[in-house]
């Protein structure tokens, strides 16, 4: 478990200390795009935003800026980001073990 906590701890810390090469960031983005419009193709998921920013924003158009606002993400925003709120104060750790018969 420990060790799963110490990598982790390493991304946090290069998310905070270095910016997100810019070419991986274009992949991630390319990957999200792909993803949110073959999702908006299914009318249950299309539905399912759309009650969602109903729901919680009483705008269901904001779904159709969402994409938009992902696309606008630089690599300082991430750094940004990572050093406010991925903070060892802002962090709970669970551990979970498998019961024993």
């Amino acid at each position: 478990m420990h060790d799963i906590e110490k990598a982790f701890e390493e991304e946090v810390e290069r998310l905070q200390n270095r910016k997100i090469d810019e070419r991986e960031l274009e992949k991630i983005k390319n990957q999200l795009k792909s993803e949110f419009v073959t999702k908006l193709e299914r009318v249950y998921h299309k539905a399912e935003y759309l009650c969602f920013y109903t729901m919680f924003f009483s705008d269901p158009h904001l779904l159709y800026k969402e994409l938009d606002r992902f696309m606008e993400i630089t690599p300082a925003n991430i750094q940004q980001a990572a050093q406010t709120y991925l903070t060892r104060e802002n962090r709970s750790v669970i551990e979970v073990y498998p019961h024993s018969n």
